[in-house]
């Protein structure tokens, strides 16, 4: 004080500046099914689900405190190999565990499956309900997907656990639907056979933080930065496959979800002449961490773990391959 009493300067220290994280966590998206038959009385597979997709934003340091951690990044689905109508399986799980046990967890897409098979889709997001299974067991679990409490603030509205369903087909075996997305549910078939087309799968979500690295698959906002699109249904007509989110039919086969996005398969086409259309591959999943230089990360089986471009004052860390990786927290 002066000796008016007016404040020459104020020494009181600035408070503490808090450090965040980001964190996105996906799963493995679904494979799908091969055919049960060929035409005409074969039933192609519908769209496999996208896998879950867990988005932290401004994790703050007293949560992701410093300690050892572990990264699980799940694989895709595997495709139906043998026909006739020989099962697909869900993605694998994407965690977060530290010694304590598991603290955040996005769900494996469903499986994109023929109607005798048609009896379970769930997943992160679902796999398309075939033209003989009922809606019901469609279901999307990641919207639904318990966390730890301690995370739970950072798991909500925007930046939740992603995940979504697909539309049941119309009734025939020349229309199937395409899987659910993380940004969208799958669409319907339409039409009937031999003329029906597939129903597109659900749109992947883009993810911002990860667009500078050039990770995802393309979608309407941009040339990459999506994860966990829905693979499209299959159909009688080589051409009339449903788009998919980030996997599609290619001709009668299912096309594969793309690696590292959590994509979901594409359904098989029912082929003329005694041949199969087989299902595919889902996306195996992916990990991404954001965090302050000031808060130092050991990632060994990290793909990248470099400058933030957008930001010089975090680093990012990537993984993207399937199975465990220790991460130290400094």
């Amino acid at each position: 004080l002066s000796l008016r009493g007016d404040v020459q300067i104020s020494r009181t220290p600035p408070p503490p500046v808090e450090s965040f994280f980001e964190i996105l966590i996906v799963g493995g998206g679904g494979g799908s099914d091969t055919a049960s038959s060929p035409r005409p009385s074969g039933n192609g597979s519908s769209g496999a689900g996208g896998g879950g997709v867990v988005h932290l934003e401004d994790v703050p340091s007293n949560v992701m405190t410093s300690g050892a951690y572990t990264f699980t990044l799940g694989a895709g689905g595997t495709a139906g190999a043998n026909p006739p109508g020989s099962q697909g399986t869900n993605g694998g799980d994407s965690t977060l565990a530290n010694p304590g046990g598991t603290l955040i967890t996005a769900k494996g897409g469903g499986v994109g499956q023929i109607s005798p098979n048609g009896v379970d889709q769930k997943g992160g997001s679902s796999g398309g309900a075939s033209a003989a299974s009922a809606p019901a067991n469609n279901v999307a679990l990641q919207p639904t997907q318990p966390q730890n409490s301690n995370y739970s603030p950072f798991i909500a509205g925007g930046n939740g656990g992603y995940g979504n369903v697909s539309s049941y087909s119309s009734p025939n075996n020349g229309a199937q639907p395409g899987g659910g997305g993380a940004g969208g549910n799958g669409s319907a078939g339409t039409g009937s056979s031999p003329n029906g087309t597939g129903g597109d799968g659900g749109i992947g979500i883009r993810i911002p933080f990860v667009i500078p690295g050039s990770k995802g698959t393309p979608g309407p906002a941009g040339s990459h930065g999506y994860f966990a699109g829905g693979g499209g249904g299959g159909c009688w007509s080589v051409n009339d496959g449903g788009a998919g989110g980030a996997g599609a039919p290619t001709g009668y086969n299912g096309a594969p979800g793309t690696a590292n996005t959590g994509g979901g398969a594409g359904g098989a086409g029912v082929q003329p002449n005694n041949n199969y259309g087989y299902g595919a591959n889902g996306g195996s999943g992916f990990i991404a961490i954001r965090y302050p230089t000031d808060a130092s990360i050991t990632a060994p089986t990290a793909a990248s773990n470099t400058s933030d471009p957008a930001n010089g004052g975090f680093n990012i860390a990537y993984f993207e391959s399937t199975g465990s990786h220790p991460i130290t927290v400094a």
